[in-house]
């Protein structure tokens, strides 16, 4: 599928049609408008917040998003098309058995009632140390293990070995620029010869920001390395969150849970896993957190989701500890995903509160644990000859929580796709609010945001998974 510097080519080989940026931002527009509204996504609405951010903020925030307004509009149709869904949601689970098995037969992690059930907007945050302390008291008879390096294993149940994988996450961006050979970029970055992961291919990779057409362009070839993917539905939201997992691990369970509290259609994609060559069970989850947006809900507001993104991740948090609770067989929970999360600013404090200190004291930031003292950008403007802007966050994270934190080892993190795209260039027209309003060339990487990839060490039983 040929390309040029100024859109997409449409259709497939032999197809030379080729929009400009304006024309597939419009087209794309109204598409979504209109698969919106014709699904009528079962998004709740929450109260929006009014607080209005400087004119540096919006300015910063908005190279963040080149295609915002799309974003916006996709907010807008959701909003209208949300009125009666909740009644006939509710009418359609009245209807349902309780436990319902799904269609596919894999394992729901959601009891059919749980929508039901209020959240609690301020859950216990010991909970998670007490989920692993009473495994370990049932494990050592009420006694208090002391503490254990993950090779120097000195329990008759558990061998010296540890299985060593590595997982990914992935904002692929559904910007304009030359997608089939981002496409191509990104999957070579995650399993490719060059590829800074080197043999030791990850064995879940979360993904966000997946298209239908980027989904048709970037699945193929990660299937071609092993991999098969799961992904949420996308034709009423227009984009959303996949997971790819390598074909040697069982899939036990699969499923997307949406956020109670979203404006953007935004949820839980999750899967429940056997490791590869492992009796381990892992919940691999990945998400997109709440954007940012101007002229949202009314022109002249701002909608910065900080809210929605506490509630949220809270969210995401009690459905991962609930797993855990209810299946003694997983060992672990992971958290993967573009979070948006605004709480390392060098010179003054960020939008969102300090992630880890919203979640329980089992909870930890692979970031954090292998490279505590280094900022780790995940979207880094200044960095990415492709943005060329102010804006540099750690936006994209991987969180994990372990039944037994002991026999779980972050050994390495790294950022992947830093490289621009060689020979390629993208016509990139100004921001409105950019004060140069000149159309420039820029270098094309692989995505807006670079991959985060995690390195881990988890404990093999060569007994039993206890």
């Amino acid at each position: 599928m040929d390309e040029d510097q100024t859109g997409q080519v449409l259709g497939g080989e032999g197809d030379s049609r080729v929009l400009s940026p304006a024309s597939l931002r419009q087209r794309r527009l109204a598409a979504l408008k209109i698969t919106a509204e014709a699904k009528k996504n079962e998004t709740k609405n929450n109260a929006y917040p009014d607080e209005s951010m400087s004119y540096n903020d919006i300015q910063d925030l908005s190279h963040h998003d080149d295609d915002e307004d799309l974003r916006t509009a996709l907010a807008i149709s959701l909003e209208e098309a949300n009125d009666g869904a909740t009644r006939k949601r509710r009418q359609q689970k009245a209807a349902s058995p309780k436990n319902k098995v799904n269609p596919s037969g894999v394992i729901d992690l959601c009891d059919s009632d749980d929508d039901r059930t209020p959240y609690n907007k301020s859950p216990d945050r010991k909970k998670a140390s007490r989920i692993t302390e009473r495994v370990q008291r049932k494990t050592s008879g009420g006694k208090k293990t002391a503490s254990q390096d993950l090779t120097q294993t000195t329990s008759k149940q558990t061998s010296n070995k540890a299985y060593p994988f590595s997982i990914a996450t992935y904002n692929i961006w559904f910007g304009p620029p030359h997608p089939l050979k981002r496409m191509k970029a990104i999957s070579e970055a995650l399993t490719g010869e060059s590829s800074l992961v080197g043999n030791d291919f990850p064995l879940f990779v979360g993904l966000q920001e997946v298209t239908p057409e980027l989904s048709q362009m970037l699945f193929p070839l990660l299937e071609s390395q092993g991999y098969q993917n799961v992904c949420q539905d996308l034709t009423s939201i227009g984009y959303g969150c996949a997971i790819s997992i390598q074909n040697g691990c069982t899939i036990i369970g699969s499923g997307f849970v949406p956020y109670k509290t979203t404006v953007m259609g935004r949820g839980i994609v999750w899967i429940l896993a056997k490791l590869k060559d492992s009796n381990r069970e892992v919940l691999f989850t990945t998400t997109h957190l709440e954007s940012f947006m101007r002229d949202y809900p009314s022109r002249g507001k701002t909608y910065d989701g900080v809210k929605e993104r506490e509630e949220q991740i809270k969210q995401l948090e009690q459905f991962c500890e609930e797993c855990i609770e209810k299946r003694p067989s997983v060992d672990m929970a992971i958290i993967t995903g573009d979070l948006n999360w605004d709480d390392e600013r060098k010179r003054s404090a960020g939008a969102d509160k300090p992630l880890l200190s919203l979640l329980g004291d089992g909870w930890c930031d692979a970031w954090k644990e292998t490279r505590p003292t280094e900022e780790g950008n995940t979207y880094d403007s200044k960095e990415s000859q492709m943005l060329k802007g102010n804006l540099r966050r750690r936006f994209d994270r991987c969180l994990f929580l372990s039944r037994k934190p002991k026999e779980i080892d972050i050994t390495q993190t790294f950022l992947i796709g830093k490289e621009p795209i060689p020979d390629l260039q993208w016509k990139k027209d100004p921001h409105p609010l950019a004060r140069n309003q000149q159309v420039s060339f820029v270098p094309v990487l692989p995505s807006d945001h670079f991959g985060l990839v995690a390195k881990i060490r988890i404990a093999t039983n060569t007994k039993n998974n206890e």
